[in-house]
């Protein structure tokens, strides 16, 4: 009896125990995350703490770096002020001494009745005033030497000013000349007093333009009925306004002489011979004229272009050497495109008479 006794006892402190154990677990684990939490709670408190308090001591930094520099400019504005007041100090004091010596020099010269020196004295001799002079004078007969040497080409440029001012009158915009050139065109052989040779670069002149109207691609007829196209017309007025004004030039309504200071077209002399060196001379100027904006670097462009073909025709196309400004200066060369394509010469006349 006493033994079951026991066995129901050891079986009932065994069900307690196995009851009790998952709930032991359970209050543990709980236990256990509420002390993480509180862990991290700390941790992110102190971080918080750190990071104010470097937040505080960089402010503080920048406060005081502030304050320095707020210092150093002020020390700065203070020494410019005390050097401006010593300036004016100094300029104030020079000119009361000025002052002071100006009228005891006057009451010196009162006293003593002693007349103001003169530039010149009673001898007539000369003085700084006459060698002054001299060297002003030699001056001015130099001036006058290179005023009257260069006078002829000032006259020029007023004549094509006087011009140019009296059709900008006569057409008050570009429409009024398109539809002047297109009705006057036609009559060009019949109103302008034209020689052989003038008539002859204006025909090479214009074809070549017409041609490059059609990106050298036309083949029809070449003549004035074509030319007065108002489209073809406003291509010149854009790509090669001196044509423009050697037409007009020639009606009657634009500069003189068709433009240039001779009535034979030519631009520096009316003697072949010494029109034809100083086209060699100043031909390299159009690159200096395209350089400066007085010309596009298209219509330099184009030029090139209609030289490099006439240098290579003038050569028999057998020209292995370079191309340029140089090679073209020739003056054989410029006397080929006189006789051969005496347009390039015009359009080299127009840009060097810029």
């Amino acid at each position: 009896m006493n033994t079951s006794l026991s066995l129901k006892l050891l079986l009932s402190l065994t069900l307690l125990l196995s009851a009790s154990a998952p709930a032991l677990a359970a209050r543990d684990g709980q236990s256990g995350k509420a002390e993480r939490r509180a862990e991290r709670r700390a941790d992110l408190s102190q971080r918080q703490m750190n990071n104010q308090q470097q937040k505080d001591v960089q402010r503080q930094q920048r406060d005081q770096q502030r304050d320095l520099q707020r210092a150093m400019n002020q020390q700065k504005d203070q020494q410019r002020a005390n050097e401006v007041r010593q300036r004016d100090q100094q300029r104030a004091i020079e000119q009361a001494q000025r002052d002071q010596q100006r009228a005891e020099n006057k009451a010196r010269r009162a006293a003593t009745n002693v007349p103001v020196p003169q530039s010149r004295n009673d001898n007539n001799m000369w003085d700084r005033r006459t060698s002054d002079n001299r060297w002003n004078d030699r001056d001015n007969q130099w001036n006058d030497r290179n005023d009257r040497d260069h006078g002829h080409w000032d006259q020029r440029w007023y004549d094509r000013n006087r011009q140019q001012a009296a059709l900008d009158r006569r057409f008050r915009n570009w429409n009024d000349q398109r539809d002047y050139l297109k009705a006057n065109l036609r009559k060009i052989n019949q109103i302008a007093k034209l020689n052989a040779i003038q008539q002859q670069q204006l025909n090479a002149q214009m074809q070549s333009a017409y041609l490059a109207y059609h990106n050298n691609n036309w083949s029809g007829p070449y003549n004035w009925d074509y030319y007065s196209e108002p489209q073809f017309l406003d291509y010149l007025q854009v790509n090669q306004p001196s044509l423009l004004d050697r037409i007009l030039g020639y009606l009657g309504m634009g500069p003189l002489n068709g433009g240039y200071g001779y009535g034979n077209g030519y631009l520096y002399s009316s003697d072949w011979g010494v029109e034809r060196d100083q086209l060699a001379q100043n031909m390299y100027r159009i690159h200096q004229l395209a350089l400066a904006g007085r010309i596009t670097p298209l219509q330099e462009q184009q030029l090139l272009a209609q030289m490099r073909g006439s240098f290579s025709a003038y050569h028999n196309n057998n020209w292995n050497g370079g191309y340029g400004w140089s090679q073209y200066s020739d003056p054989g060369f410029v006397d080929y495109l006189n006789n051969s394509q005496p347009g390039i010469l015009t359009t080299i006349r127009s840009y060097l008479g810029m």
